[in-house]
């Protein structure tokens, strides 16, 4: 393989003219030029490396606290009607392909060891590419670290690669208030005031990842993502089946994820988020979609030891562990698996709204409420599933409660370990009647704030795990052998779940 060396001088030039099977060298400096790369090229074509030495930065010189009026200010025009958009939602958007590298129709790339930082809004934008890696990469500060297009994207694989949006540990995740960054005057008048250009820090409402319609292929494996808003964001908004498939999150860390560190929307289908660890955010899981499924969460480990804020309304506070859709008309086109997993938590479990096909087993869940030393991580009493005093009767009563109708959804809650005052019996009385199939009683974590998901000697968890049918979205089902400890820890390692299918090949051999 030919070897080019760049410099910050020559680089924008090389980078213009290159061609498949090259490997380019960027020697330590800092690269300010936007840079470009369109191989034309299939995916059958010879890999193209570029490999950074230590201290080769990408970036345009410019800290968050320096394009914090401008990124406010762009908030403003879409907010005005300015910029034009599809929503007007107050937000950097519509400029999330303005990217210091900008890769266009290439395939089969591996980028290694770059450091991208002090660039806005995007560090990297790739348009109808398949096949990037990037593996030993930092990214700092960006509103986005990666955005994607094209539905002819699949294939973007990140190994050992850590991103931390805001530099200034826990400005993000406890100084700066809700809507601030986030809040939209149209969704509530009394909660939210329109952007303002000083006060506002809108260029932090951004994702690891946003990616909008693209076929999918989307890898974390081992890397570190914290002090930011959103992690994983993909759209589907025409609700296409080959579309937003095959992503793959493993062995990943999250910390102060504002948002979350999972979202969806629309149509989604063979999710995997398995192996992970999650300390403090906001709603971990934003399944918000109507039409997809064959998610797997299993094996995953999340607590919390700090509260999110200073915020008013509260609920912008308080959390919870998954989002669902409130409509109740969702095409399931597969199960839902949750299984095996550790979790501590100070906030509501499913607050509201349903996830048709969902099977919740073999989980160990710890609530925290008042009373129990935990006093100054609760703002409001957990509602594990809501306000139950809202009747079931009452028109969109989802946005106030989780369903109620399990048996018409294919929900299930069963063999649970969960610790929380309103399990069984508030919530029998509510209308939950599968809640009888899983064990009301402690787990006995060692230390839930250390996110020491060990058991102690008297833990009901020991042996309870049930046997499960697990049903695939490609190939033969797999089947969960019984006897094993509930929750995410075996006392040899962590549970094994199955092994990540792909179910999506892509026809765009050739870019065009």
């Amino acid at each position: 393989m030919q070897q080019i060396i760049v410099t910050p001088k020559t680089v924008k030039k090389i980078l213009r003219e290159l061609t498949p099977g090259k490997e380019v060298i960027f020697k330590a400096g800092r690269y300010l030029d936007v840079l470009k790369i369109k191989l034309r090229n299939g995916q059958d074509s010879p890999m193209t490396i570029l490999r950074g030495e230590p201290g080769a930065i990408i970036t345009m010189n410019l800290s968050a606290d320096d394009y914090r009026e401008q990124g406010n200010e762009i908030a403003r025009q879409v907010q005005d009607g300015e910029i034009d958009t599809a929503n007007r939602y107050p937000g950097l958007y519509p400029l999330k392909m303005d990217g210091r590298l900008k890769i266009k129709k290439s395939a089969n790339i591996l980028i290694q060891g770059l450091t991208f930082e002090e660039s806005w809004p995007t560090h990297i934008a790739i348009k109808k590419c398949q096949n990037l890696t990037f593996r030993d990469c930092d990214f700092r500060d960006a509103t986005f670290a990666i955005a994607a297009t094209g539905k002819s994207t699949y294939g973007l694989r990140f190994e050992r690669c850590r991103w931390i949006q805001d530099r200034v540990a826990g400005r993000i995740w406890k100084e700066i208030p809700w809507g601030r960054i986030h809040g939209d005057y149209r969704d509530d008048p009394q909660k939210y005031g329109k952007v303002d250009v000083k006060e506002d820090w809108r260029l932090f409402d951004g994702d690891f990842i946003r990616g909008e319609d693209i076929a999918g292929g989307l890898t974390l494996e081992h890397c570190e993502i914290g002090q930011a808003f959103n992690a994983i964001h993909l759209y589907n908004p025409k609700k296409k089946l080959d579309r937003c498939v095959d992503i793959n999150v493993h062995d990943c860390h999250f910390f102060e994820i504002r948002d979350n560190v999972l979202e969806p929307e629309s149509c989604a289908y063979n999710w995997w988020f398995w192996n992970n660890t999650i300390k403090n955010a906001h709603k971990p899981f934003s399944l918000n979609i109507v039409k997809g499924g064959a998610f797997y969460i299993f094996s995953n480990r999340w607590w919390f030891d700090s509260i999110q804020g200073p915020d008013c309304p509260t609920e912008s506070r308080g959390g919870g562990m998954f989002k669902f859709h409130s409509n109740n008309k969702q095409d399931q086109l597969a199960p839902n698996y949750v299984f095996h997993n550790s979790i501590a938590t100070r906030s509501d479990y499913a607050r509201k709204g349903q996830f048709s096909g969902l099977q919740h087993f073999n989980n160990a869940i710890w609530v925290a409420h008042k009373g129990e030393s935990y006093d100054r991580f609760i703002l409001d009493e957990a509602d594990f599933f809501g306000e139950l005093s809202i009747p079931t009767s009452e028109p969109g009563y989802l946005k106030k409660r989780f369903i109620t109708n399990w048996g018409l959804y294919n929900i299930r809650f069963e063999n649970d370990v969960i610790y929380d005052p309103s399990w069984p019996e508030e919530l029998l009385a509510a209308g939950y009647d599968g809640v009888t199939k899983s064990y009301a009683e402690d787990p006995r974590f060692h230390d839930v704030l250390e996110g020491d998901f060990e058991l102690g000697t008297r833990s009901p968890c020991y042996a309870k795990g049930m046997a499960k049918k697990v049903i695939m979205p490609i190939g033969d089902d797999w089947i969960l052998p019984g006897g094993q400890d509930i929750g995410a820890l075996q006392r040899e390692g962590l549970t094994r779940g199955p092994e990540f299918r792909p179910v999506f090949q892509s026809t765009h051999s050739e870019v065009r």
